[in-house]
C-alpha cells in the first residue's frame, strides 16, 4: 500500500511533460489557436488592442515567449490587433429585447447568442444579464451574449410591440401569449389598411394573463370575411422555431401546404428584405410565425435552403414534429 500512495503522490506532483511554447506572433487569430492546442497547451486571455500596422485579429504578443520550456496545458496569452478603436457597450439589462435588438444592430457589436431561463420576478423577453457587463469603459470584443427571460410563471405578461405587422397576425401573435386582442376597425387613422396602426395599451405595459387589448386599423376596401379569430372557422396556430446553435447567422425559410395543396412561403414577407437581401438570424433566436388554416396543414422550416423541420396539422390544432437533422 506505501509504494502505491508513493507512486499516486509522485504522479501529481510531477503533471504533465514539457513542451516548447509554438510561436505564433504575426499569425491569424485561429491559426494560432491551433498551433497552441497542437502543443498540448491552452488558449489564456485573450486582449485585443488598437493597431494600424498589422492586419486586424493577428497576434502582436504572446507569454509566455516562444521556444520557453512550460508543461503541458500551460495557458497562453495572446495580444490580438484591432483595426480600430473601442467602444463602450450599452447598459441593456432591464430592457426589453423588442428594443435590445434594433440597438445592438445599429451599433459596433453583434449578437453572439442568447439564452433564455424562467424567472420569478422578471417578465418575459427582459434581458437579465450581459457579457461583455457594463462598465463604461471601451469593450475588448464586438460580441455581445445575452440572458433573457423566459417568462415569470406567474400570469403577468409584457404587452409586445405588433405595431405595423398584419392585423391577423398580431392577433393570433398575441392570442397565443394568452393575451386577448380585439381586432378594432379605424378609419380616420392614417397609414396602410390591413395594418395595426394603434395599440391600446402600448408596447411595455405589464398586463395579467388573458388580458383584453385592442388593435387599431383601417379596413381594407372589398373585404367581405372577418379577420380570424380563434371563434372563426379557421384553426389558428402559432409554430415557434429556434434557431439551433451555429458560429454564423443563417436564413430562415417557412413554407405552409394546406388542404388545397397549394403550397405558399409565409416568412419571410417582403417587408423582411433589406435591399432585396433575406433576413438572417443569430443563434437562439425564435421564428414565431402565427397561421390560420382549415382542416389540414403541413409547415415546413428551412435553414439556409434545406429543410430542417416539418410540422403536420390536422383537426386538433397540435402538430406531429419531424426534424430533418440540418
Amino acid at each position: 500500500m506505501a509504494a502505491a500512495g508513493y507512486w499516486v503522490f509522485s504522479e501529481a506532483v510531477a503533471g504533465g511533460a514539457y513542451v516548447p511554447v509554438p510561436n505564433v506572433v504575426g499569425k491569424e487569430l485561429s491559426a494560432a489557436k491551433y498551433d497552441i492546442e497542437l502543443s498540448q497547451l491552452d488558449v489564456g486571455h485573450e486582449r485585443f488592442v488598437p493597431n494600424d500596422e498589422w492586419p486586424e485579429y493577428t497576434i502582436i504578443g504572446q507569454r509566455p515567449q516562444p521556444g520557453n520550456m512550460v508543461r503541458e496545458g500551460r495557458p497562453v496569452n495572446l495580444t490580438i490587433s484591432k483595426s480600430e478603436e473601442f467602444t463602450a457597450i450599452e447598459n441593456y439589462v432591464g430592457q426589453l429585447m423588442n428594443s435590445v435588438s434594433p440597438k445592438i444592430k445599429a451599433s459596433d457589436f453583434e449578437i453572439a447568442d442568447i439564452v433564455r431561463i424562467p424567472h420569478p420576478t422578471e417578465a418575459l423577453d427582459v434581458v437579465l444579464g450581459q457579457d461583455p457587463a457594463y462598465t463604461g469603459e471601451p469593450s475588448t470584443s464586438d460580441k455581445v451574449y445575452l440572458l433573457v427571460s423566459d417568462g415569470m410563471g406567474s400570469g403577468e405578461l409584457i404587452m409586445p410591440d405588433v405595431m405595423n405587422q398584419k392585423i391577423a397576425q398580431a392577433v393570433s401573435s398575441l392570442n397565443s401569449r394568452k393575451i386577448s386582442a380585439s381586432p378594432v376597425v379605424s378609419n380616420d387613422l392614417e397609414g396602410p389598411e390591413g395594418i395595426v396602426l394603434a395599440q391600446i395599451p402600448e408596447a411595455g405595459t405589464l398586463l395579467s394573463e388573458n388580458a383584453k387589448v385592442e388593435l387599431h386599423y383601417r379596413r381594407l376596401e372589398g373585404l367581405t370575411r372577418p379577420v380570424p379569430t380563434p371563434e372563426s372557422d379557421l384553426i389558428e396556430v402559432t409554430v415557434k422555431y429556434q434557431l439551433p446553435h451555429a458560429w454564423y447567422d443563417r436564413e430562415v425559410r417557412i413554407d405552409v401546404t394546406g388542404s388545397d395543396n397549394i403550397r405558399k412561403t409565409v416568412y419571410p414577407q417582403e417587408q423582411h428584405y433589406v435591399n432585396g437581401v433575406a433576413p438572417r438570424h443569430e443563434t437562439g433566436v425564435s421564428i414565431i410565425q402565427p397561421i390560420f388554416y382549415k382542416d389540414s396543414m403541413v409547415v415546413e422550416v428551412f435553414l439556409d435552403g434545406r429543410l430542417a423541420r416539418t410540422y403536420r396539422y390536422g383537426s386538433t390544432g397540435e402538430p406531429t414534429i419531424q426534424d430533418s437533422g440540418v
